[in-house]
């Protein structure tokens, strides 16, 4: 993807593969894929040409997540080299750890500002929004949202038009609304729980507190017994990442491919 993006001319990711194209190739497939590389990296450490196959794609990565234009693909990036950071110092491969580290920061760092110079970027993070160009006030709440970039004054305005949504009536609270809001206005929370508090009520809320709640009873459990596994504690921090990050600022877990993707993931978690 990213050799196509650079053939083609563009800096942002391309979705066009010539073979095939990708579908949400900007917001939901990069989570995903870096999510990916980060489990890979650490289950083929130690394991010959396979991990010299993961540090020729590590540069790539760098890049790819600059191209991502997301914030969330640069978060994870950073909690999967963290984590990777750790694992590679307790088995004594500092050298190894500084070398991996630099040899995907310094490619994003030289891809960024190539990023950073596309309109696209700078609408993103602008701090002109026209959904809220009628929204004025001398409220002190206001000026601070107004402050905010671009991206999270949308999510400011969704988030309190879902949020107020969901406490109409004691019946909508429990069981959501009958019919949708207007798509053109408001196409998303861009928050999965809050999308689905509002869709379908508190109701439908209960089987992921009760997944959430037994994830971290037998993480918690698998750690006291001294049991977690390099693979499973980047399993655990990707699965995390979906759960509380990603799926709070994005409806992930309602897509096709990235929700089958986290979800299959979450039970490879409970099933180790």
């Amino acid at each position: 993807e990213v050799v196509a993006t650079i053939i083609q001319g563009d800096v942002l990711l391309s979705p066009y593969l010539y073979v095939f194209s990708l579908f949400q190739h900007l917001q939901y497939l990069p989570v995903i894929y870096v999510a990916f590389y980060f489990l890979v990296l650490i289950e083929f450490f130690e394991k010959g040409h396979l991990w010299n196959w993961v540090l020729f794609l590590t540069p790539w990565m760098g890049v790819y997540a600059a191209a991502s234009l997301s914030i969330l693909v640069i978060i994870l990036a950073v909690v999967g080299i963290f984590i990777a950071q750790i694992i590679l110092i307790k088995k004594n491969k500092k050298g190894l750890a500084l070398f991996l580290i630099l040899l995907q920061i310094i490619p994003f760092m030289l891809y960024l500002p190539l990023v950073q110079s596309t309109s696209t970027y700078s609408q993103k993070f602008s701090q002109e929004h026209e959904i809220l160009k009628d929204i004025k006030g001398e409220k002190s709440e206001e000026k601070i949202i107004e402050a905010l970039p671009n991206n999270i004054q949308a999510r400011y305005y969704y988030w309190s038009f879902y949020g107020k949504g969901i406490f109409e009536s004691p019946k909508i609270f429990l069981f959501g609304h009958q019919s949708r809001p207007d798509r053109n206005k408001y196409p998303s929370a861009h928050n999965y729980y809050l999308d689905l508090l509002y869709n379908f009520g508190a109701l439908s809320i209960f089987p992921f507190i009760y997944l959430i709640g037994l994830t971290i009873r037998k993480s918690w459990k698998c750690f006291k017994a001294g049991l977690l596994t390099p693979s499973m504690l980047m399993l655990i921090a990707m699965v995390g990442f979906f759960v509380f990050a990603d799926n709070s600022f994005k409806v992930s877990f309602r897509q096709p491919y990235p929700g089958m993707t986290m979800f299959f993931l979450w039970g490879v978690l409970l099933t180790r």
